[in-house]
């Protein structure tokens, strides 16, 4: 097996977290790349980052991924889910990705 295979195959319980929550748009992709890449960011913070990253009604998106349970409300403050962010953390404690 390649390491190129090896990588994806690590990727592979994060890819069917993600498929599971039925992520339709392309908003909703682009806010659940932003929180990959910002695990938690701070609610004022995150509303003006996602307009500048062409959101259309960000506050709308994120209500949806929260119901659909890939973003949690924090007390001022979006999050991650939990089954994602652990995900994320097994990928990074093999070295497969840096957060």
């Amino acid at each position: 097996m390649s390491s190129r295979e090896m990588n994806f195959n690590y990727f592979r319980n994060l890819l069917k977290t993600l498929k599971n929550k039925e992520i339709t748009n392309e908003d909703e992709k682009k806010v659940v790349l932003y929180f990959i890449k910002n695990i938690s960011v701070g609610e004022i913070l995150a509303l003006r980052e996602l307009e500048i990253l062409g959101v259309k009604n960000p506050i709308k998106i994120i209500r949806s991924l929260i119901l659909k349970g890939v973003l949690e409300k924090g007390e001022g403050c979006y999050n991650l889910a939990k089954d994602i962010r652990e995900e994320l953390f097994k990928l990074k404690h093999k070295g497969i990705i840096r957060i």
